[in-house]
C-alpha cells in the first residue's frame, strides 16, 4: 500500500508540474465522457427502435436491419445518430418513425444541449489554462520593458537582461 502511494504521489507530481499532461487528461476526460454518454444513448436509442419493429410499429431501424445484420453495424448507426444529435450536428437522416423514438428523442435533446453546452465550457477552460502561463509570461516580460524604459536601462544592458 505504501508502494501505491509513494506512485501515486509522484504521478500526481508529474501531471501538476505539466501543463500539457493537464490538458491531455482533461482532454481524454471530456472524449470520454462524451464517448460513456454517447455509448448509453445509443444502446437506448437502438433498443426502442428494435423493440418498436418487434411489436410491428414503423421504426428508424427498418431501413437498417434489412441491409445490415452485424450487431457493430447496429450499433454505428445508433451511435452515429445520437452522436450527431448530441453535438447538435443532426444531419436528419435518421429519424424517430413511433411515439417510444420520439419521446427518446425528446429527452435526448435537452441532455444532449446541457451536456454538450458543458463539454465546451469545460474545453475552452482547458485551452484557456493552457495559454495560461504564456499569457503570465509575456506579461511579466512587458512590465519589465516598462520598468526599464521608466529607470531609462540603456539599450545594450535592455538587450542583456
Amino acid at each position: 500500500i505504501m508502494k501505491v502511494k509513494t506512485l501515486m504521489s509522484s504521478v500526481e507530481e508529474l501531471v501538476e508540474a505539466n501543463v500539457m499532461v493537464q490538458f491531455i487528461l482533461g482532454l481524454a476526460k471530456l472524449l470520454g465522457a462524451l464517448a460513456m454518454t454517447t455509448h448509453w444513448a445509443a444502446c437506448i436509442w437502438f433498443f426502442v427502435g428494435a423493440k418498436a419493429k418487434a411489436d410491428g410499429q414503423k421504426s428508424w431501424v427498418d431501413p437498417y436491419l434489412e441491409v445490415y445484420d452485424s450487431f457493430t453495424e447496429h450499433y454505428v448507426w445508433s451511435l452515429y445518430f445520437t452522436l450527431t444529435t448530441m453535438t447538435t450536428v443532426g444531419y436528419g437522416d435518421i429519424t424517430p418513425e413511433n411515439y417510444a423514438e420520439v419521446l427518446f428523442s425528446l429527452v435526448l435533446l435537452p441532455v444532449a444541449s446541457v451536456l454538450f453546452a458543458t463539454l465546451m465550457g469545460n474545453l475552452t477552460d482547458l485551452i484557456t489554462n493552457l495559454n495560461a502561463r504564456s499569457r503570465a509570461r509575456q506579461k511579466k516580460k512587458t512590465m519589465l520593458s516598462h520598468y526599464m524604459a521608466w529607470r531609462c536601462i540603456p539599450p545594450k544592458l535592455k538587450g542583456q537582461i
